[in-house]
């Protein structure tokens, strides 16, 4: 009889490493779809979202803020309340040149009837010029493993204006403006307290 080959031997020996192993090699592919929300040039929210899911997904909105552009970004996402599936590790994370900016708060909210909700939401953030991508990622699960129920999320991302900030030459300006009328409120204030 001939002796088994070492990976034969691992699963003899060890048949929940090898079940751990064949869960990796018949693991379902990630589902990838890429949106362009092309370049903010403007104030404005958008609604983004996506259906039909189920499995392993990542979703990637990619935007950009022009040379000239500053915005304040805000994100809120939810799967909503469902009794046939969820996306109960569902997360949204914000990158900039291929870096992570931020990440998005997420939450599960669940109905008395233990029906769950995924929440993403992003505080304001303020984007500069430059490429963005906003990616949500989870795995869509069915209630009944028997029927394929899908899931699916729906939000909106809002660019809006920054607030200036003023030059520092506009400050000094009105520092000494502020200082001129000080000095002339307290001229005319010991011109008034003098006896005549």
């Amino acid at each position: 009889m001939r002796p088994h080959s070492p990976r034969v031997r691992a699963c003899v020996h060890g048949p929940l490493a090898c079940a751990a192993l064949a869960a990796l090699c018949h693991a379902a592919p990630v589902h990838a779809a890429d949106f362009a929300l092309g370049e903010i040039a403007a104030p404005v929210s958008l609604a983004i979202g996506n259906a039909g899911l189920l499995g392993p997904f990542s979703d990637a909105f990619s935007f950009s803020i022009g040379a000239t552009d500053r915005f304040e970004f805000e994100s809120f996402v939810s799967t909503g309340f469902s009794n046939r599936g969820a996306i109960p590790d569902m997360i949204g994370t914000l990158y900039s040149n291929g870096a992570v900016l931020a990440s998005g708060l997420a939450q599960t909210v669940t109905l008395p009837e233990g029906f769950p909700s995924r929440e993403i939401t992003f505080a304001p953030l303020q984007l500069v010029p430059g490429d963005y991508r906003l990616v949500f990622s989870g795995e869509a699960i069915s209630f009944d493993p028997s029927i394929s129920f899908t899931s699916g999320y729906t939000g909106s991302v809002t660019f809006s204006p920054m607030a200036a900030i003023p030059e520092p030459s506009t400050t000094l300006l009105a520092a000494v403006g502020l200082l001129a009328l000080l000095l002339a409120v307290r001229r005319n204030g010991r011109r008034l307290a003098r006896p005549r």
